[in-house]
Formats: structure tokens, sequence, C-alpha cells
């Protein structure tokens, strides 16, 4: 018997391998630095003696300590993205590890960069984080630590840019205009004029985010006012017209404003006042 397989087959199971090793790659790098990070943070504080570092097969390591003399436990577990999705992941995995030890162990939280709201999803879930750009906020026991930086770094930036470019914007600006309708991507994205394969790409950035959300019929937006924000805070003006300061409201147009509206339970005129604060006079109908 002769067995034949296709060159894109290989090439295919090549790829995957190839993606594998890199994650594999990814992961040991940010383990090594992540306990540098930890090591750099506990280490100069009074009382407290960092024995040893466990490390296992998955993305997760245990930090084992002293502190005030007595024992403590840090369970780690590793995330190489801070977007809200894999957050709310990693917090999961989090609370089944500390399950499973019965110990009053503390849960971190390690990403390269964690954005404000992931850091508050996990201030309010009770995990500690760190993320290798300064912020870091861990309490056990009598340690108690804040750091944080102002400033995402670049990658972060551009990470949220390309969700406001203006292919990317066809799309979002759809969605908008009515915020709970479920969309299957090939739909949408020939509603919005796009190619399916940057469709695909605009939803797996929203959904990360956790702007939007799956539902039985397709695919929703379950937060525009968050999305708004982060285009409004990553918004710059064409290289063009970089004297003029345009608001993204304005180009959204006022198609957009009733859809808004409604979400945020306010009315027109308070839709208007918000933009008028941006442009200095109030938008009238396209």
């Amino acid at each position: 018997m002769v067995f034949s397989v296709k060159f894109s087959t290989i090439f295919t199971v090549k790829t995957i391998f190839n993606s594998m090793l890199k994650l594999g790659n990814t992961m040991n790098e940010l383990e090594s630095r992540a306990i540098a990070a930890l090591r750099k943070l506990l280490g100069p504080l009074p009382g407290v003696d960092i024995n040893r570092v466990e490390t296992s097969a998955s993305a997760s390591f245990t930090l084992y300590l002293h502190t005030g003399g007595a024992p403590h436990t840090l369970l780690c577990e590793m995330k190489t993205s801070g977007q809200p999705r894999f957050v709310r992941t990693g917090i999961l995995e989090l609370r089944n590890r500390r399950l499973e030890t019965g110990t009053d162990a503390t849960p971190v939280l390690i990403a390269p960069y964690l954005s404000p709201a992931a850091r508050e999803l996990c201030r309010e879930n009770r995990v500690g984080f760190i993320d290798l750009e300064g912020n870091a906020w861990i309490t056990f026991k009598s340690v108690s630590i804040d750091h944080r930086v102002p400033d995402k770094p670049i990658a972060s930036r551009k990470g949220l840019k390309s969700l406001f470019r203006p292919k990317s914007l066809q799309m979002i600006q759809v969605m908008l205009r009515d915020p709970s309708r479920q969309w299957r991507v090939a739909q949408l994205a020939q509603a919005a004029g796009i190619s399916l394969g940057h469709a695909i790409n605009v939803r797996t950035g929203l959904l990360n985010q956790e702007w939007a959300q799956t539902g039985s019929e397709g695919f929703y937006l379950c937060d525009p006012q968050a999305l708004l924000d982060a285009w409004a805070h990553t918004y710059e003006p064409p290289l063009a017209s970089k004297s003029v300061s345009t608001p993204p409201c304005m180009a959204m147009r006022w198609c957009v404003l009733p859809a808004l509206c409604s979400v945020s339970k306010t009315t027109g005129a308070h839709c208007s006042v918000h933009i008028q604060q941006h442009n200095g006079s109030p938008l009238t109908p396209a």
C-alpha cells in the first residue's frame, strides 16, 4: 500500500509545529523574566525571604517564601497576552489551583502587560498581578505592594490602534449602528465591504478586549461605551490634518448616535453635549 501526503498538509503540520515551538520559547522567556521580576520586587522587603521556586510543564509556577517567620506560597499563572479575555481565564485557573492546594496561598497573574481594565479585573477577584512593564499589586499577610506605571508599551498601543484603522472601523461602525444585533462574520464582512480574513481579525480583537460577546446567532457588541472610550483614547488625526483635532465621534457620523444613546440609556441631547465637549459645537445629521 502506498501512502501519499499532499505538500499543503506537510506545510500545515510544519507551520503548527513551528508555532508551538515559538510559543514554548516565549513562555520560557516569560517565566524567566517573571521569576526575576518577583525576586526583584519581594527580595528587598524586610522580613521576606524567598526559599525556592517550583516550575511545572504548564504556564505556571509556585514561589515559596517566609514572611514574619511564617511560610507562605504564591501561586503564579502566566499569560502571553494581558487582554481581559485571557486575564479572566487566568483568574479561573488560579482559583482552581488554589482550591486544589487547599491552602491560603496568594494567586498572582503575570503577563507582559496588563491594561487598567485587566488590572481592575484582578483586583475585583482578589488576584494579585505583576506585568513586565512594572505594574504590580500583591497583598498577603503584612506585605502590600501597589506599583503603577503611567504609560502603556508601544506594542500594546499598536495592538489597539489596529482595531481603529480605516478598514477595521468600517466593520465597527456597522456594528455600532445596532450594538445588540448578532452577526455572522461573513455577513458582517459583506455589509462592511471588507475581506473575510480582516473581519475575522477584528472579531478576535473585539472578543479579546471583551467589547463583544458571542450569542446563539453570531457575535455582538456587549460594551460599546468601552469600545468608544478606547477609540477616543488612541485616536490620532490623519497626518495631513494634524492641526485639526477631529474626535472619533465625528468619524462615526450621526447615524451611529441613536444606538449609542439607547445603549447608555441617555437621551440624544446628552449625546450632543458629550460631543460638544470634544468639538465645541454639537453635530448635525449628515
